[in-house]
């Protein structure tokens, strides 16, 4: 090989890796949906605007982390600005504020993101989405034959909470706690529930007493410390800097935080007020 192959070679190769370092962003979102029907995968679209702060640290950081460029050949993704192009489609999904994540089969929304998540965390949520989207149709049949099932209430309220049905996603927990269910869906049910009242109903109070919930029970550490750090934000959101303060600082301690989550804790604590 001679030497000009070479550096051709080597440029290629660069410019694979380069590649296999990002998401693959569909063009448009027709493009979107046509390649998503064509695949049989969901569409994820990245709803955010010009001006939006933490839309472009989701872009620096956790669309750039390898884990979520490597999950995301399981959707087909797409960015819209929703005061540009994506209008319509914004005031058609109902989408106010940035960024917001929607993964869509066909038309119907199956997992909603509000806000930025860090990488692990986002990961986690994606799966969950994922996995919601698959499992919903066991999930429903097995309530069927089982109402009071524990763990199908749970599960059925995790899958709800993920597609911002808030209200029955209560309905289902409620159950599940009934039927004494202690499982590892649970807590997932919790921070479900949780997070409907956080990003949706505005309401950090009532989101706090679940994501607590959800660290009392959580039977994982990735389930508690989204939990704890979600209680963090819920007492920024509300006004209260000295009790997201600390709560920083347990998410600082706390051997269920990741990097991230202390990372994200430390700029709380460097807010002044």
């Amino acid at each position: 090989m001679n030497t000009r192959s070479i550096a051709l070679f080597a440029l290629a190769a660069f410019a694979a890796l380069a590649n296999a370092n990002e998401i693959a962003w569909s063009k448009s979102f027709a493009d979107a949906s046509t390649s998503a029907k064509e695949s049989g995968r969901l569409v994820m679209v990245d709803f955010y605007t010009d001006w939006c702060g933490w839309c472009k640290r989701l872009d620096a950081t956790t669309f750039k982390d390898g884990k979520v460029v490597k999950q995301s050949e399981a959707y087909v993704a797409v960015k819209v600005d929703a005061e540009k192009e994506g209008v319509e489609l914004a005031k058609k999904y109902e989408v106010s504020g940035f960024p917001t994540i929607l993964f869509l089969d066909g038309e119907a929304v199956v997992g909603r993101i509000n806000g930025y998540l860090a990488p692990s965390a986002w990961v986690d949520t994606v799966d969950m989405v994922l996995w919601a989207h698959k499992e919903a149709p066991k999930v429903a049949e097995a309530l069927k034959s089982k109402p009071e099932d524990g763990e199908a209430n749970a599960s059925m309220a995790v899958i709800l909470g993920i597609r911002g049905q808030g209200g029955e996603a209560e309905a289902f927990l409620d159950k599940a706690v009934s039927a004494g269910y202690q499982g590892d869906k649970l807590a997932k049910a919790y921070n479900s529930v949780g997070d409907y009242y956080q990003m949706e109903a505005n309401d950090p109070k009532k989101a706090i007493g679940y994501f607590a919930k959800a660290m009392a029970v959580g039977k994982t550490s990735s389930d508690r410390s989204y939990a704890r750090t979600s209680i963090m934000y819920c007492h920024m959101m509300a006004g209260d800097l000295a009790a997201a303060k600390k709560v920083a600082k347990e998410v600082m301690d706390s051997k269920d935080s990741s990097q991230e989550d202390k990372e994200l804790a430390q700029s709380v604590l460097k807010e002044e007020g």
